[in-house]
């Protein structure tokens, strides 16, 4: 509970054993009412090693993509009447100790807040360059499609109020993989919410591997509600 609010915090993930666990208890939970796992046809332990941490885990199946799990997530949120959702990634990479300053911002008034690794400079020095350019552009894209500068519109640390799901249809089965995140902040934006950003940091272990993006086929997934949206922003610009 944070200032008589209660905290869900949704975590998509596809075999994050070995990290997972480690995003969990980073997580402050004297804050967050209940930190909601969504096992997406993982084949590693990621499931166990969520619930030996007290997660909730909700379990797909079969892998259905990363829009299919937060869509799982925030059904079950907005069931079960939270009043801000947290979403954030299951790989480790941001920093969960931040989430009470996306907190503080929806106090302030705002209704969504997304993280930005541009806002500082420290926070994209170890981005690596290829994902750097990609997302610039992606960025660029989204912004002009919108109307609205968003400096990093690929982050996937973001809190919302949860009473927006009430309003955005997030159903359509063509949001399963990488679009339902630009999808839905399209529609936050686009329905007069205000979202604002904040610095944050992100971390990536080249080593290991920091995305399960696929060249060509997932980028046509995340930029996808980009391209749907394209003829409304062009006839807004030059009619």
């Amino acid at each position: 509970m944070y200032n008589k609010k209660s905290i869900a915090v949704v975590i998509p993930c596809y075999n994050e054993e070995g990290k997972i666990g480690k995003v969990i208890e980073k997580v402050p939970k004297d804050i967050v009412d209940e930190i909601i796992v969504i096992d997406d046809g993982s084949t590693d332990n990621t499931a166990k090693e969520a619930e030996l941490r007290a997660a909730t885990v909700l379990r797909h199946e079969i892998n259905m993509g990363t829009g299919a799990a937060l869509r799982t997530g925030f059904e079950y949120a907005l069931k079960r009447n939270y009043n801000i959702c947290i979403q954030i990634g299951g790989d480790d990479q941001f920093n969960p100790h931040q989430i009470p300053e996306f907190l503080e911002k929806i106090e302030e008034g705002a209704d969504a807040v997304l993280g930005s690794r541009y806002l500082r400079k420290e926070d994209s020095e170890n981005m690596p360059l290829f994902r750097k350019i990609t997302t610039k552009l992606f960025s660029a894209f989204f912004s002009f499609v919108i109307g609205q500068k968003i400096t990093d519109a690929s982050n996937g640390f973001l809190a919302f109020k949860t009473k927006i799901l009430k309003e955005i249809d997030i159903s359509p089965q063509w949001l399963n993989r990488y679009e339902l995140e630009p999808y839905m902040l399209l529609r936050i934006i686009e329905k007069g919410y205000k979202v604002v950003e904040i610095p944050s940091s992100q971390r990536y272990d080249k080593s290991k591997g920091y995305s399960k993006m696929k060249p060509i086929i997932s980028w046509w997934h995340i930029t996808k509600p980009l391209f749907r949206e394209l003829p409304k922003a062009l006839l807004r610009r030059f009619r």
